[in-house]
């Protein structure tokens, strides 16, 4: 992976998938919502935010599991868009800010969601992994006890974070949050 300083932008991406309280992440995980913030890795500053939730088709009712974790309702994902569609949207919004595979790292917490989720999703979708989310750090590097990173404490020393670490966009912003941290402190991401 590459550092920072070599891409203008990040992506902090982190989705939200169909499980349940035995499996964790059902069997084949679905996404359900689709997330990211974008930072402007020179000024450190937030410039956008996407999301969007997505319907899942192979198990198209959330577990009462899954809802309390996630805060994703029913209602959200029942009247949302396909997953080849959602993604679709999600790459023209990243071109809507100039950036190609050149200019943007995806950072994620975990591999999951890059490594698993997204090629597990594009298989049942029938599509293609797209290149430009064929490239990502995982911000897990960071965990002051050096493998596999609990966000509280990457954010311990930021203060606390901001919101229910679960739910997809707002683990985004508390990433994010660590992300810029790192930046102001001359660190980058490999």
């Amino acid at each position: 992976m590459k550092s920072i300083a070599k891409f203008p932008f990040i992506a902090i991406l982190h989705y939200d998938v169909t499980c349940d309280e035995i499996q964790g992440a059902l069997t084949p995980a679905e996404v359900i919502s689709f997330p990211t913030v974008l930072i402007n890795t020179a000024t450190s500053a937030i410039v956008a935010e996407f999301h969007e939730y997505v319907k899942p088709h192979i198990n198209p009712i959330l577990t009462p599991y899954c809802t309390t974790l996630t805060g994703i309702q029913q209602h959200n994902v029942s009247s949302a868009g396909l997953f080849p569609s959602v993604l679709k949207r999600h790459q023209a919004w990243l071109m809507d800010f100039g950036l190609e595979q050149s200019s943007v790292l995806f950072v994620i917490s975990g591999d999951r969601d890059l490594n698993d989720f997204l090629p597990q999703q594009c298989t049942l979708s029938d599509i293609d992994v797209p290149f430009l989310y064929r490239r990502w750090c995982n911000l897990e590097i960071f965990d002051p006890k050096g493998a596999h990173a609990d966000m509280s404490l990457i954010l311990s020393g930021l203060g606390p974070p901001q919101n229910h670490l679960s739910r997809g966009l707002n683990e985004c912003r508390n990433m994010a949050e660590v992300c810029r941290a790192l930046i102001k402190n001359g660190r980058v991401l490999t």
